[in-house]
């Protein structure tokens, strides 16, 4: 059986664990815009803990197959 490269692990990870954090954070993590924001409507922010934890998975697997 073929290995499955960290990368590819870490791309799965971040993509089921992006829908169950929003679930979980829901509309309450909202950056809402003043006059020094680079953006005009209230955006959610996050989301770059889905991507740590899809990563973490990917080393995860990656150190753990090493063995």
């Amino acid at each position: 059986m073929t290995p499955i490269p960290s990368g590819v692990l870490a791309l799965i990870g971040a993509t089921i664990t992006s829908p169950i954090l929003l679930r979980i954070i829901g509309g309450r993590i909202v950056d809402v815009p003043n006059e020094r924001s680079s953006h005009s409507e209230p955006t959610p922010r996050g989301g770059g803990i889905a991507i740590i934890a899809g990563v973490g998975v990917g080393l995860a697997m990656a150190h753990s197959s090493d063995s």
